[in-house]
């Protein structure tokens, strides 16, 4: 090997560049939404004069409990908080790489060392919310001499450095917490599934919320989509967020206000009256107007009935 070759190996860096994908803002609103002003969340928060930034960070605004709704549907979060909370989020499409771990700590170390106020470690808490732990995570634990433990199912501690780091595995995780699936692989397999747990579990007013963000998103596309990645999922999303929403409200809610034309541009005569028993059907029709269009051998046919015992028939005689 040349002495060039074998400069150009150890002397430069690695240029990967972060993936910023579109559910990347939605996760930061919804984390804003459900902690109601307790934390301050911080998008792409800056942890240096250098350009490194962790994908969102939750700094604790005052000391009182937390949320209940954020409580409940990040529990696997939020129950392991602190005051200082730094946050990298691997999307759906994304997937945890070497060099991952060390960038946090990193961003960690620059977090704390360029605060005003001195900072005790344990007030600091490192999250890697990923779809799944991966090979090069492992061998990067292991090239840092860290270890590693799982806590529960879907959440692993990497211990060992002065910040301990929450490694939180979506695909796993998200099984128990529907909300995270929303963020997870799970979401591609079956969005319909997701949507309809979040919506059974009383979820409806938050759904619409995540359904007005992508809104947002999808009213200025073209800029969003040069700034993000997997946007084509995006619609498909939507989509199946609106059904859930609209399900959830009471049918005569949803007609309020829409005329009979209206109504029939959305669904045919023909279906709504395949709906109704054949009593509804006739119900207000004269006599002549419920036999036009019967042929010959149904009119035959009908007669033979009426001369029979309506008892027979299973009719109740009026």
């Amino acid at each position: 090997m040349s002495d060039s070759k074998k400069l150009d190996e150890l002397g430069q860096p690695d240029q990967r560049r972060k993936t910023r994908t579109w559910w990347h803002p939605l996760l930061v609103s919804v984390v804003d939404y459900l902690s109601e002003g307790v934390f301050d969340v911080q998008e792409e928060m800056a942890v240096g004069q250098l350009p490194l930034r962790v994908d969102f960070a939750m700094l604790w605004n005052e000391r009182r409990d937390l949320p209940p709704a954020l409580k409940r549907d990040l529990a696997v979060l939020a129950e392991r908080m602190e005051r200082y909370n730094l946050v990298e989020y691997k999307a759906p499409t994304d997937h945890l790489e070497y060099g991952d771990l060390s960038t946090l700590i990193g961003c960690a170390y620059l977090f704390f060392g360029q605060q005003r106020k001195p900072l005790h470690h344990s007030e600091v808490r490192l999250f890697l919310l990923v779809p799944a732990i991966t090979a090069g995570f492992e061998q990067e634990v292991a090239a840092l001499g860290l270890s590693a433990r799982a806590e529960q199912p879907g959440v692993t501690i990497v211990g060992g450095d002065v910040f301990p780091v929450w490694v939180i595995e979506t695909v796993i995780a998200g099984r128990q917490h529907p909300l995270l699936a929303l963020f997870s692989p799970l979401i591609l397999q079956d969005p319909r599934a997701i949507m309809k747990v979040l919506s059974e579990s009383g979820h409806t007013a938050l759904l619409y919320y995540i359904l007005q963000q992508i809104q947002q998103f999808q009213f200025r596309r073209e800029d969003f989509a040069m700034q993000h990645t997997a946007v084509e999922y995006m619609d498909e999303v939507s989509e199946e967020l609106k059904a859930s929403v609209i399900a959830a409200i009471p049918a005569k809610d949803r007609l309020r206000g829409l005329t009979a034309e209206q109504i029939l541009e959305c669904v045919s005569l023909k279906e709504i009256l395949a709906d109704l028993p054949a009593e509804e059907r006739l119900r207000g029709l004269p006599a002549e107007e419920r036999l036009r269009g019967l042929s010959p051998a149904e009119r035959r046919r009908l007669r033979d009935l009426l001369d029979q015992d309506p008892s027979s028939l299973g009719i109740g005689a009026k």
